[in-house]
């Protein structure tokens, strides 16, 4: 029997609370927040190979991962993996409408509120919180007991065949030839019984007290754990505090995302973290400094691993990763006024441990803007300085959730009007989600359309004038969604996102003469026809379509996990340069370009990060 308790994220970090229960090798994984399938590849681990996800909360911060990680791994055996979660958890992942699959697949495997589950003799009992807007679950994990040491040579005393041990253990009893029945208790020790695990999800004192008032008398006195989702202020509430007393055991504290964070006091990511840390000492200023290393006082550390049994011990989890660093001088990012751009996600479709899906963030004149974000986008913001509340814009090119997806938990973290431009078909579930998760938030959403030359209308005119920026977008070449590519520009400078887009007319068109073009490259070379009948790009189509465009810098991103220690880029034919997660750039990297583009060598230490292949 093994018993242990894995923190994936603390409250304090980019995870929202969670953590897995491991009970002898069969894994149970409590809340899926956003970038919760990004950490399982931080960490080696397989979502398909969950026994069983439980949700704490109907907050979208306890279950907006559910989502991406569901439509990701849909073909997997993830899609087998039962779930236990408040009905209005569920009703919000409904409303988002992007699960892949439909009400009634759903109700095959996922159950909800007061359903007592079992898997492998462990039982798992939800407690309803009722108070507050939002449903709270708490749940009793009871522990299959311990089973006795087996007696080798009190079986041999009594003439148990070997071959039929297994039998008498499984069963109970054992019928020998001579007619004689030999019970189990004959030759095991008495099974051990730990007792159970309590997880407590408390967003309120009245949270905390109707528990105390209802179920406290219910339990079970012999607890081997206590997990405790509160915010700061429960750690020193008096009638918490005496209730917890009681039980001589393990108690671990994690932080409530009820109220987002404004800033993380820990690092979620470690692999990537130490990636941007080499990055900094090649490139200071173009590259992120993240040293995120320590845990709000209170709460129990991130990745750390608590064994409950046999022995209790609790130890934090290092890596021993390593990025091999060029031998070359620091390449500083001097300071310009014109323009900057963030790159915070540089990946393709699926997140990767080092290339995370698209965010990207422009600094034109006193305008902010973001242009696409996809799962994380939010954290991505916070970690590199970005308020939520400073952006002016959020504009997307596709309806496609790597590129629209964190706008979801951005509106959670933001406090005033919001002006979005976007697919037409991404309102609904924006206005869904607003009314889903109580949100009581001003969002002004505008077709991206409106934007082209042919249908400019009057209030994409006064969204221009008002921002004091040129806004021009057109209709690109992407497979089963439009993709409308945008380009910024103001007196002083102009830059172009493509969005995912095959390289055509209109392309170049839109690039034609703009400063600086953030391209997508989701495909090397060999697999140029694999591109086209995907409706994405490589660096060959790039340098055909845009060798006239008359650009400063091309910066390639999108770019697939799977591409990028291979990725050639070469080119005689147009300035070039890879980007990678956190990029900052402005008008001098006209200069600087080719040196920026030595940072590819980092990319020998990358991990292949693609779903897991279908094993059914």
């Amino acid at each position: 029997m093994s018993l242990k308790v894995l923190i994936l994220g603390n409250g304090t970090s980019q995870i929202a609370p969670s953590f897995i229960v491991d009970i002898n090798s069969y894994r149970y994984l409590f809340n899926v927040p956003e970038s919760t399938q990004r950490l399982f590849l931080e960490k080696e681990l397989k979502m398909s190979k969950l026994s069983g996800v439980y949700v704490t909360s109907s907050d979208w911060s306890c279950c907006s991962g559910v989502i991406p990680a569901y439509s990701n791994l849909f073909k997997t055996n993830f899609r087998k993996v039962p779930f236990h979660m408040p009905q209005g958890a569920y009703k919000l992942i409904k409303a988002v409408d992007f699960m892949p699959c439909s009400d009634d697949d759903v109700k095959k495997r996922w159950t909800f509120n007061e359903k007592v589950t079992v898997h492998s003799k462990t039982t798992f009992t939800p407690l309803i919180i009722p108070i507050e807007n939002k449903e709270t679950l708490c749940y009793t994990i009871s522990l299959p007991p311990v089973p006795g040491k087996f007696n080798t040579d009190k079986a041999d005393s009594l003439k148990v065949p070997k071959a039929k041990r297994g039998i008498l253990v499984k069963q109970g009893f054992l019928k020998l030839e001579d007619g004689s029945v030999i019970q189990k208790t004959q030759v095991c020790s008495p099974e051990i019984t730990l007792g159970d695990i309590l997880v407590l999800h408390f967003t309120s004192e009245k949270q905390c007290i109707y528990f105390i008032e209802t179920y406290a008398k219910k339990i079970i006195k012999s607890l081997v754990c206590v997990i405790l989702i509160i915010n700061t202020s429960l750690l020193t509430f008096v009638p918490l505090v005496n209730f917890l007393k009681q039980f001589q055991c393990k108690k671990i504290f994690l932080k409530d995302w009820t109220s987002p964070p404004l800033k993380f006091s820990s690092e979620s990511f470690v692999r990537t973290n130490m990636f941007h840390s080499a990055y900094n000492k090649l490139l200071p200023g173009y590259a992120p400094e993240i040293t995120y290393s320590s845990t709000e006082e209170g709460f129990t550390a991130i990745n750390s691993v608590i064994t409950l049994f046999p022995v209790e011990q609790e130890i934090t989890n290092t890596t021993d990763f390593m990025v091999k660093i060029p031998e070359r001088a620091p390449l500083p990012l001097t300071k310009a006024e014109q323009f900057e751009v963030k790159i915070l996600g540089t990946g393709g479709a699926f997140p990767g441990v080092f290339r995370d899906v698209s965010c990207n963030v422009l600094k034109i004149g006193n305008t902010t803007i973001v242009v696409d974000m996809g799962e994380g986008g939010a954290f991505h913001l916070l970690q590199n300085n970005v308020s939520i509340d400073s952006i002016d814009m959020f504009y997307f090119t596709h309806i496609h959730m790597d590129h629209i997806y964190g706008l979801l938990t951005a509106l959670t973290f933001r406090k005033k009007r919001a002006l979005v431009i976007g697919p037409l078909g991404f309102e609904r579930r924006v206005r869904n989600f607003l009314k889903e998760s109580k949100l009581n938030l001003e969002v002004m959403y505008v077709d991206h359309k409106l934007f082209s030359e042919d249908l400019l209308c009057q209030k994409a005119k006064a969204i221009i004038n008002t921002l004091n920026i040129n806004i021009q977008t057109k209709l690109l070449k992407h497979k089963l969604e439009p993709n409308y590519g945008v380009r910024f520009s103001n007196t002083e400078v102009s830059v172009v996102f493509s969005g995912d887009t095959v390289p055509c007319e209109n392309d170049a068109q839109l690039c034609q003469d703009a400063d600086y073009v953030i391209h997508e490259c989701n495909y090397e070379d060999d697999n140029e026809q694999m591109a086209i009948d995907r409706g994405h790009s490589c660096k060959n189509l790039i340098e055909k379509c845009l060798t006239r465009c008359n650009n400063k810098v091309i910066v390639l991103n999108h770019i697939s996990q799977r591409s990028s220690s291979c990725l050639v880029l070469k080119s005689d034919i147009l300035p070039i340069v890879l980007s990678f997660d956190g990029m900052t750039f402005n008008e001098n990297i006209k200069k600087e370009w080719q040196s920026v583009n030595t940072i590819t060598s980092l990319y020998d230490t990358d991990i292949t990060t693609e779903p897991e292949v279908v094993s059914d």
